[in-house]
């Protein structure tokens, strides 16, 4: 009897819980939206044929390398800042922002190299080239 008590004291509590939460699903929920006087076009998260660096991933990862500058020769922390920016229909680079932080030293570091890069081959949906957000991660290592 006890174990019972128990039982429907913790599904009462649980479905006081969920009742206090916001049950609104989004199947598609706002997205960002930056805009710009060219297009005034909100970007996508996702397209058919997502945005490209010239050469692919491979490529990309050695421009990252060869242009990276450490903040200082003895300058000890690694790992990975994410930056998101959002490549525009003429493969230009627009928006970056740190979405995983390092350090200032580094986050200012991986920004410069995003604002250093080429133009982009940009995103396509049904053929025609859209704004599309795109995630990058800088990996810094010794």
């Amino acid at each position: 009897m006890r174990k019972f008590t128990l039982l429907l004291l913790f599904l009462a509590i649980i479905a006081y819980g969920m009742a206090q939460t916001d049950s609104t699903f989004h199947e598609n929920p706002p997205a960002k939206s930056f805009s710009d006087t060219v297009s005034g076009e909100p970007a996508v998260m996702f397209a058919e044929e997502m945005p490209e660096f010239p050469g692919g991933r491979d490529s990309l990862n050695v421009f990252l390398r060869r242009n990276t500058q450490w903040p200082h020769p003895l300058y000890d922390a690694t790992g990975t800042v994410l930056v998101e920016f959002i490549v525009e229909v003429d493969g230009s680079i627009t928006n970056p922002i740190i979405k995983v932080p390092l350090s200032p030293e580094l986050d200012k570091e991986a920004l410069r190299l995003i604002k250093l890069m080429p133009k982009w081959k940009p995103a396509r949906a049904q053929g025609e080239p859209v704004r599309c957000y795109y995630l990058v991660p800088v990996s810094f290592r010794n």
